[in-house]
């Protein structure tokens, strides 16, 4: 009996408390319950809150604002200033690098050029006078410079005892030696004199300073005339009779005056072509003009000109009548 009753505690006992599987199945069929009801709450939340939402205000509806509104007091929106934008700066291209030049073909041409031909005479020539000479290493260093300009040409003793005596004259080169010798000797403290030879060391005889070449033409360049009109025994047929202002061969020297002469001529003897008398009439005047030059002294009338003008005709006449007038400049010319 004990042993049923044991058996049926412990049935009691099991049929009491439920078993793992059972109470598991509980847990999972509650929270599925809880889930489903959260959202049937949720969809009726959002429903509610689609409902309290205000509606869209017509077109024909304005907004009313009163005047105890808070947002009217509110002060003006500044806008913020605009930033200036730095424009980004482009770079520079960056230049390639030049070998600086060296200079190498003028370099050899100045160490191997020689002066030669310094000491040839110009035309005109020109004179170096170097005075004050005051060192003797002076005086041998412008020895040394005037050897290697090709300067000096007596020996070495003859020209340290004129260097010595403190002056030194290189006469008679051409310019161009004589401002390359003063530029090379202005190291020394001397003192230097270039210009003209006859400047430089003038002549003691007074004899004209040379002017150089001339040409054939200019050989009177340097003459000066002096006519003496009264002694001179001049003849009308010596004066000469141009139509031009100048003649070939000759200078005119001094121009005296003008000389004029006319003649009255008949219509008939201009009006005739085939005439000759009318030439005469010419060479008479031209003639006539020899005698004023001869009195004016003048040995030349040039820039001879004729003129004929019509003259009105005279009471009871029908004939026309001219005057020739011819005239010319009284001159003075020499032949060139």
């Amino acid at each position: 009996s004990y042993d049923s009753f044991q058996d049926n505690d412990s049935f009691s006992s099991e049929s009491d408390f439920p078993s793992t599987d059972d109470q598991s199945n509980e847990e999972s069929e509650f929270s599925s319950s809880f889930e489903e009801d959260l959202e049937d709450k949720q969809e009726q939340s959002f429903s509610d809150d689609k409902m309290e939402e205000t509606p869209p205000l017509e077109a024909s509806e304005e907004p009313s604002f009163s005047s105890n509104d808070e947002t009217m007091d509110l002060p003006p929106i500044e806008e913020a200033p605009i930033a200036e934008k730095t424009p980004i700066p482009t770079p520079e291209p960056v230049s390639t690098f030049k070998e600086p030049e060296n200079f190498e073909d003028l370099k050899k041409f100045a160490e191997n050029t020689s002066f030669t031909g310094m000491a040839t005479e110009g035309n005109p020539s020109f004179s170096v006078l170097i005075k004050e000479i005051k060192y003797q290493e002076d005086a041998q260093d412008i020895l040394i410079l005037l050897k290697e300009l090709g300067l000096a040409m007596d020996s070495d003793e003859v020209l340290m005892k004129r260097l010595t005596r403190g002056e030194f004259l290189v006469p008679r080169i051409s310019e161009f030696a004589a401002t390359l010798l003063a530029h090379k000797l202005r190291r020394f403290d001397i003192d230097i004199l270039v210009g003209l030879s006859d400047q430089i060391q003038p002549p003691k005889h007074t004899e004209e300073p040379e002017i150089g070449l001339v040409s054939k033409h200019s050989l009177y360049q340097n003459q000066s005339h002096h006519f003496q009109f009264g002694d001179y025994n001049l003849d009308i047929s010596q004066i000469i009779i141009s139509a031009t202002p100048t003649l070939d061969g000759y200078q005119v020297i001094k121009y005296i005056g003008v000389a004029s002469e006319h003649k009255i001529l008949e219509g008939y003897l201009v009006e005739d072509e085939n005439s000759l008398e009318i030439s005469s009439h010419y060479n008479e005047l031209a003639h006539k003009l020899k005698a004023h030059a001869l009195k004016n002294q003048a040995n030349a009338v040039v820039g001879l000109n004729y003129q004929l003008t019509p003259l009105p005709s005279q009471f009871g006449t029908s004939s026309t009548r001219y005057r020739l007038t011819c005239t010319g400049n009284l001159v003075w010319i020499n032949k060139i």
